[in-house]
């Protein structure tokens, strides 16, 4: 059983940054006609469930939420030392899918009460490059349409911060859970499926470092079978 200090500090960890996404939040053009653009980190939805499902297993919380005229509030509870414990926040409906966004907002805010994705509320100020050019094919822009008064324009995703990027597993660690899934003769296309189906990725030197504790737990299990 985790220690509710555990849960904590796991709960502050950064989340890779393939899990955050990027909005902007204020836009408009200079004196020359070029336009700008402030943009904000945060976590959709699923990032969320990713994330709780981490820490506290598909059984170890659940979500409710209560639905106002305009509004949602989402009471978020995890078990912690074998005691549920509750965290609700509230959130306006959103101008796209209003419903929908507002619950998804929601349970954002509920999950940062439990510090996770807490940390991207201080990234600080961030103009992304702005063009109005359609740029290259393949690399991160995001095409921001016009309002109103405002032109649409293209944007580049930025780079988060260097503390709020999380330490992945090392070659160290490779060698380590290699030797381990040799020596209980677990299949590697198995290994990876449940990788998969568990971290949403197929290797584990994509993990953040504090998943691996769960993922040699989860081998030396296995070779008891």
């Amino acid at each position: 059983m985790q220690s509710a200090v555990t849960i904590y500090k796991r709960c502050q960890y950064p989340l890779h940054p393939r899990d955050v996404d990027w909005r902007v939040s204020q836009a408009g053009t200079d004196k020359n006609g070029k336009p700008w653009a402030i943009v904000v980190p945060y976590l959709d939805a699923r990032a969320v469930r990713k994330r709780l499902n981490q820490i506290f297993g598909i059984a170890g919380w659940q979500s409710k939420m209560i639905r106002g005229e305009h509004d949602c509030i989402c009471e978020l509870t995890c078990r912690v030392e074998g005691e549920w414990i509750t965290k609700s926040d509230a959130s306006g409906d959103t101008n796209v899918e209003s419903e929908k966004g507002g619950a998804s907002a929601s349970l954002r805010r509920a999950a940062a009460n439990w510090g996770i994705g807490e940390y991207l509320y201080f990234v600080p100020t961030t103009f992304a490059n702005a063009q109005t050019e359609q740029p290259p094919k393949g690399e991160t822009w995001i095409f921001q349409k016009g309002g109103k008064q405002g032109q649409s324009f293209y944007w580049q995703i930025p780079s988060l911060p260097a503390r709020c990027i999380p330490d992945t597993a090392k070659p160290a660690d490779r060698e380590e859970v290699i030797s381990l899934l040799n020596k209980v003769n677990y299949d590697v296309n198995a290994f990876a499926d449940w990788l998969l189906g568990e971290f949403g990725v197929a290797d584990f030197m994509d993990l953040e470092c504090f998943l691996l504790d769960a993922v040699m737990a989860h081998i030396e299990e296995y070779g008891k079978r």
